[in-house]
C-alpha cells in the first residue's frame, strides 16, 4: 500500500512540475500526458501495467537468428573453398600433367569453425599416377586421398 501511494503522490508531482516548467503553450498537451500517467498510476494494483513489453523472448531469438546467420556464412566459406581447391586441383593436373582429372574436396574444421586442413579429396580420371598423388599430398597434405578411376 505504501509504494502504491508513493507512485500516486510521485505521479502528481512530476505533473505539478511539469505543468510549472514547460511553457503555456504546451499546457494542454502536458496536462495529458500527465493526466494519463496519474490514472495509470492510480488503477495499477487493478492489472499489471506493463508499457515495455518483455524483451527477453525477442533477444533469446534474435541470438538463436545471428547463431544461425554465422552457421550458414561458414558453410557458404567451407563451400566456397572447397571448389577453388577442386578448381585448383583440376588446373594444375592439366597444366602440370597434362592430365583431365575432377576432384571432390572435404575441408576439416575445429570446433570453433576454423579452418585445420583438407580432410580428404577424392580424385577421377585416367591414368592417375604415384606422382600426382605426391603432388596432392606435397600442395594440399590432405588426410586421405581417394582415386577413382573413370
Amino acid at each position: 500500500m505504501r509504494d502504491y501511494l508513493m507512485n500516486i503522490t510521485g505521479a502528481v508531482l512530476i505533473s505539478v512540475f511539469c505543468d510549472v516548467l514547460l511553457p503555456d503553450k504546451w499546457s494542454k498537451y502536458v496536462k495529458t500526458i500527465t493526466g494519463l500517467m496519474i490514472t495509470a498510476a492510480i488503477i495499477s494494483p487493478l492489472g499489471s501495467f506493463n508499457i515495455i513489453p518483455d524483451m527477453s523472448g525477442f533477444i533469446s531469438e534474435a541470438g538463436r537468428l545471428e547463431e544461425e546467420g554465422e552457421q550458414v556464412r561458414n558453410n557458404m566459406i567451407l563451400e566456397e573453398l572447397e571448389k577453388n581447391i577442386e578448381e585448383d586441383i583440376r588446373e594444375r593436373f592439366l597444366k602440370e600433367f597434362n592430365r583431365e582429372v575432377s576432384a571432390d574436396v572435404s575441408v576439416e574444421t575445429n570446433s570453433d569453425n576454423e579452418i585445420t586442413g583438407v580432410k580428404s579429396i577424392r580424385l577421377t580420371g585416367n591414368k592417375i599416377d604415384e606422382n600426382m598423388i605426391n603432388r596432392i599430398n606435397e600442395i594440399y597434405a590432405p588426410t586421405e586421398v581417394y582415386i577413382d578411376e573413370g
